[in-house]
């Protein structure tokens, strides 16, 4: 080979090395900005859409901008880590998320929920190249990167040896080619440096690459078929002692008293996070959207009179059912008729000792109940005035519901029965056996003027119960839908 043709050849590998050099910086840089960590699938958990030998870019974020839908990564207490997407959610205590996640290729959700504050939620994902990072973390790989990088060391070392040790002209000018040969040895250093440190970002890179098992669940048995709490986010109301449950694509309706057969009920137009009636009405919210709906007609979208609505709830004035609504500080309502028609304008109010940073309510008749995760706080009188309700003895709460005189809270440390309005609390050592881990719950009145302290609560797949509160007594209800 000529000495033309191999720097030719040389002068190309070494400009596409520190191609790859600079690729390799700059994603290196962005992944320390960003906070961006690579995983390689290892099972096949979560194919099609990310199979055994993917690579997947995950950010760390807070939690609670994780949605329904996201695929997150989280390590357990083995140290193994899951990558999974999550199918259900609900708000914890101090800026916490309870996330329920499953696999897709997976027929049942994953055994352990996962409690965090911050989460891996993957960003970008490809199949096959994970198999090349797993590659780039061979051991021989690595021992022919630093053989290669040390070869180009060597090499540029020994030739600026030969030319410091060759003989110089006194008093000569430079010639052309030696100036053409300096500027060309520096160049050549300068793309070197890139390649090799490119080189050294490539390997970091394949190195930081962790292995997610995505926890492949092969077994048999299904969720029911008929009920969608932990896949969709399912939420539960009740008003008069008539249950109903949607998740956005489904909907369903439980009739009063010893009824355990659930009949359609039209589902709103959007996936509800909070979802509250009164009488015949309904009314969804999800953060962004609002609608309402009355028994026998179409959902309705309606305005909010803000743009950072936090909280919307339906209670009543005793003649009409009405919806509030607050941003957390400042309050709206709406009078809604009974059975159909146009609600009114949306008017400002200003409540007495009104609840903040709400992550949790239930309302039925003139009752309401909130949390912001550290505090409860009831009004019995129509959400104009509102009382805080005596601590928990232990831990924080993330649901409330209200029925009659009685209030259950769940939370950190389990379940909590007041019998007194929230004045007063009691371990309740019945749902702590039953029902240890709650994904929805509601309370309501009666149809007849007598409070029932009657509530409905759902746990995932595994049922739905109602509960009375006053006399400690659980009884399964068959599955919404």
């Amino acid at each position: 080979m000529t000495t033309s043709v191999w720097r030719i050849l040389r002068e190309t590998i070494l400009s596409v090395a520190a191609a790859i050099g600079v690729i390799c910086l700059v994603g290196s840089a962005l992944m320390l900005v960003t906070g961006v960590t690579p995983v390689v699938f290892r099972s096949g958990s979560m194919a099609p859409a990310m199979p055994t030998g993917a690579l997947a870019l995950v950010q760390d974020r807070s939690a609670r901008t994780v949605s329904i839908g996201d695929v997150v990564s989280t390590v357990g207490g083995t140290g193994i880590r899951t990558t999974h997407r999550v199918v259900d959610m609900r708000r914890a205590s101090e800026g916490r998320m309870i996330l329920t996640t499953r696999g897709d290729a997976n027929e049942a959700d994953d055994a352990a929920e996962k409690t965090v504050s911050r989460v891996d939620v993957v960003v970008w994902s490809a199949p096959m190249w994970g198999y090349a990072v797993t590659a780039l973390q061979h051991p021989f790989v690595v021992f022919a990167g630093g053989a290669i990088a040390g070869s180009w060391i060597t090499w540029w070392v020994v030739m600026r040896r030969r030319d410091r040790r060759r003989p110089r002209v006194p008093h000569a000018a430079p010639t052309t080619y030696s100036r053409d040969r300096s500027v060309s040895r520096t160049i050549t250093l300068s793309v070197t440096t890139i390649a090799l440190t490119g080189l050294t970002a490539a390997l970091g890179l394949a190195g930081s690459a962790q292995g997610t098992q995505a926890s492949f669940i092969a077994d048999t048995a299904r969720a029911s078929a008929s009920f969608g709490v932990d896949t969709l986010g399912t939420r539960i109301t009740r008003s008069l002692d008539v249950t109903r449950a949607t998740n956005g694509q489904k909907g369903g309706r439980l009739a009063p008293e010893a009824a355990t057969t659930w009949t359609d009920f039209p589902p709103p137009p959007f996936r509800p996070t909070s979802f509250s009636a009164e009488g015949a009405l309904s009314v969804a919210f999800d953060g962004t959207h609002y609608a309402y709906h009355y028994d026998g007609g179409a959902w309705q979208m309606r305005a909010l009179p803000a743009s950072d609505i936090t909280a919307v709830m339906a209670t009543s004035n005793t003649k009409v059912p009405v919806v509030m609504a607050t941003n957390g500080s400042t309050w709206w309502y709406s009078d809604h008729t009974k059975t159909a028609g146009t609600p009114g304008a949306w008017i400002v109010f200003r409540p007495l000792n009104p609840p903040t940073g709400i992550i949790d309510s239930d309302s039925a008749g003139r009752r309401n109940a909130t949390t912001d995760g550290s505090t409860i706080k009831v009004s019995d009188y129509f959400g104009n005035t509102w009382t805080t309700a005596a601590p928990l003895p232990a831990g924080n709460a993330a649901m409330v519901a209200y029925s009659g005189s009685t209030v259950l809270a769940w939370g950190s440390r389990g379940w909590w029965r007041s019998r007194d309005n929230g004045a007063s609390w009691s371990a309740d050592t019945l749902l702590n056996s039953r029902v240890p881990v709650p994904t929805d719950m509601t309370g309501g009145t009666d149809t007849s003027s007598a409070p029932d302290n009657r509530f409905i609560i759902a746990r995932g797949t595994s049922g739905v119960w109602r509960y009375n509160g006053q006399y400690q007594t659980i009884t399964a209800v068959q599955p919404a839908y």
